[in-house]
């Protein structure tokens, strides 16, 4: 009897280190592929990652490219009239090639003391219904000239975007640099 109970003893404690020793490979076993699992999750987010960014670079490669062409327009003819903007600006397709651009525009720095030059240059050019606003007191403006397509942006053109320190901030910028500036978020008129 005390021999049965020696092995039954000696069996019990083969199958508790049996049972342990399968806990723990089970253990080891689902922390390798769990930690295979996340490397795999680490590789697909960095590649969506990369491809969101170059889609992101694309587009907005696309959309400096059409300020560019604005730019060699305004190189070209000296100052456009309204038509001529116009134009261009359809040419671009906007809705089916850059998707998500409201319209293209063009800003004009006024010192206040040039405002009525301004205004008159502008209805000589076709834009006899620019209108600058909000009111100010402030030395300089930036004020939008053109806006295309119009329809649907009206509101915008004679906007002194100076209003708001964001744009300001961001005009002077690309102005003093020659590069362009991204202001914050901002809340358009239209």
């Amino acid at each position: 009897m005390r021999g049965e109970t020696l092995g039954q003893f000696a069996g019990g404690k083969l199958q508790t280190l049996a049972v342990l020793l399968a806990l723990l490979t089970t253990a080891v076993v689902s922390l390798y592929f769990r930690d295979i699992e996340n490397e795999n999750a680490l590789k697909d987010f960095e590649v969506l990652a990369t491809e969101g960014t170059d889609a992101l670079d694309a587009r907005l490669h696309q959309y400096m490219v059409a300020l560019e062409g604005l730019g060699g327009l305004f190189d070209v003819t000296g100052t456009p009239d309204r038509k001529t903007v116009e134009t261009y600006v359809a040419s671009l397709q906007l809705d089916e090639l850059l998707p998500g651009v409201n319209g293209i525009g063009f800003i004009e720095y006024v010192p206040a003391d040039q405002l009525d030059h301004f205004l008159n240059e502008s209805a000589q050019l076709g834009i006899d219904d620019i209108r600058v606003y909000p009111p100010s007191d402030r030395d300089v403006r930036f004020v939008i000239k053109y806006i295309e397509p119009y329809v649907g942006n009206e509101e915008a053109l004679g906007l002194d975007i100076s209003f708001e320190e964001g744009r300001r901030t961001a005009a002077l910028a690309a102005r003093d640099t020659g590069l362009p500036h991204l202001t914050p978020r901002i809340l358009l008129v239209q």
